[in-house]
C-alpha cells in the first residue's frame, strides 16, 4: 500500500522523539487515512411514510377557487307520474320537482419551512444536499398527508367524518365473518357478493359499484388463499377480478384495519366517481414569498379543505368485522 510521504516524514521524525509525541502523530495518521477511504454517497434516503391512498380512492374535487369559505351543490329530484285519464279530465296528475341544498365549510390548513443564513452558506459548499429544495419538498408531503388523513378520517375538532367512517353509508351485515387462513373460500365470497349486491339491491339497480377496497392484510390473504381445492392455481382475488360483476378495481388500504365499528377491520363496495364521492381541496398546496425573521428565512404554506362529501351515500356500503 503507498503511503503519503508526508505521512511517512511524520513518523520518521517521530522515532526520534519521545513515545508521547510519536503516538500523537500515528493517531492523526490514522485519522487522515480513515477520513481518504470514507465513502459518502451522493444518493441520499429519505425516510419512507405510509402511501397516501385517498388520492387513488377518493376523487379529489380542486375546482373551487382558493379562498373560498363553502362549498354548495343542489340536489333536484322529480315528482309525479302519468296515470290514464279520462277524455274531459281536469285534473291532470302533475309533474313537478324539488330542490335541495347542502353546505360544506372549507376549513383552513398551514405549514412552513425554513432555512437559516447558515444553511445558505453551507449549500453554497456542498451542493449534494440543498436544504430549501428539501425543506419545501417536506412541507409538501406533510400537506398531503394531512389531506390524506381528513379525506380518510374527517376531523373529531370539527365535527366531519371522512370517507371510511361515515355515518351515511349503510353496514351489510357479514353472513360469516372474521376471515382467516382457516377459513373456508366459499364462505369469504359468500361474504363479499353480499356486499356487493346490497348496492343494486337497496337502490333498484340505479347504482352499481366498481370499486372494492380491503385491508392490507385482508388482501393478502385473499391474492394467496386458493378460491377452489380443486383450483389451486387460482386465488380468490384473482377470481373476485373476473367474477364481480362490474369491478374494475380492487385496491387494498391500510387504514381499514380498525376502520369498522369496535376496531374492527372494514371493507368497502362503491362505485368510484365525483358524483358519489369526492374530497373538497379548493387549494392543495400554496406558499408565501420567504420572510426575514432574525437568522432564519421562514416560507408560510397554507391549503383549503372542504373534507370528504359523500352525495350518493347508497351507492357506497360497508362491511366490517370480516
Amino acid at each position: 500500500m503507498a503511503f503519503n510521504k508526508h505521512v511517512l516524514l511524520a513518523r520518521l521524525f517521530a522515532s526520534m522523539m519521545d513515545p508521547g509525541v510519536q503516538q500523537r502523530l500515528d493517531s492523526i495518521g490514522t485519522a487522515v487515512f480513515a477520513r481518504q477511504f470514507e465513502l459518502i454517497e451522493q444518493e441520499i434516503t429519505r425516510t419512507e411514510f405510509s402511501p397516501l391512498k385517498s388520492e387513488e380512492f377518493i376523487p379529489y374535487d380542486t375546482s373551487a377557487p382558493a379562498g373560498t369559505q363553502s362549498i354548495t351543490h343542489r340536489t333536484v329530484t322529480q315528482t309525479g307520474n302519468a296515470d290514464f285519464v279520462d277524455h274531459y279530465a281536469d285534473d291532470l296528475p302533475h309533474a313537478d320537482i324539488y330542490a335541495e341544498e347542502f353546505t360544506v365549510k372549507v376549513e383552513d390548513l398551514g405549514v412552513a419551512y425554513f432555512w437559516t443564513v447558515r444553511d445558505v452558506q453551507r449549500a453554497a459548499i456542498d451542493a449534494t444536499i440543498r436544504l430549501d429544495a428539501e425543506r419545501k419538498q417536506s412541507a409538501i408531503d406533510g400537506m398531503r398527508r394531512k389531506h390524506d388523513q381528513l379525506a380518510a378520517l374527517g376531523s373529531l375538532r370539527h365535527g366531519r367524518t371522512g370517507f371510511v367512517n361515515s355515518d351515511l353509508v349503510p353496514i351489510v351485515s357479514a353472513v360469516n365473518g372474521s376471515w382467516s387462513a382457516s377459513t373456508d373460500s366459499e364462505k369469504i365470497i359468500e361474504d363479499i357478493l353480499k356486499l356487493w349486491t346490497s348496492i343494486p339491491t337497496v337502490t333498484l339497480d340505479v347504482e352499481r359499484p366498481d370499486t372494492l377496497i380491503l385491508p392490507t392484510a385482508v388482501h393478502s390473504l385473499l391474492a394467496s388463499k386458493p378460491y377452489s381445492e380443486n383450483h389451486p392455481e387460482k386465488t380468490i382475488l384473482k377470481w373476485l377480478e373476473e367474477n364481480l360483476d362490474g369491478c374494475k378495481e380492487i385496491g387494498r388500504w391500510e387504514r381499514l384495519s380498525n376502520a369498522g365499528i369496535g376496531g374492527t377491520r372494514r371493507i368497502i363496495a362503491y362505485r368510484k366517481a365525483k358524483d358519489v364521492v369526492k374530497y373538497h381541496a379548493p387549494e392543495l398546496f400554496a406558499e408565501e414569498p420567504p420572510q426575514r425573521k432574525n437568522l432564519k428565512f421562514v416560507v408560510p404554506c397554507h391549503a383549503q379543505t372542504g373534507f370528504t362529501e359523500i352525495r350518493k351515500p347508497l351507492a357506497v356500503a360497508y362491511m366490517d368485522g370480516v
